[in-house]
């Protein structure tokens, strides 16, 4: 995969939700998809960026400019 390619548009409101505090069973209800759905969505970003935790995948989308600081 392009390391700096774009998240989809649903893999890139689960990372919003996801950097916003909200459980993979919260941001699926949001979504109206099944959780599965959503970590495998996380997870294909987590393996772009390298990351090996939820933690690690919000700071490099954070640095990749693909989440903004909330309250910014």
């Amino acid at each position: 995969m392009k390391p700096n390619r774009l998240p989809g548009k649903q893999q890139q409101r689960c990372l919003d939700l996801l950097a916003e505090g909200f459980l993979y069973k919260e941001i699926a209800a949001r979504m109206g998809l099944s959780e599965h759905t959503v970590v495998a969505h996380l997870l294909k970003l987590r393996n772009r960026c390298g990351a090996h935790s939820q933690v690690q995948l919000i700071m490099a989308a954070w640095k990749r400019g693909w989440i903004k600081r909330q309250g910014a």
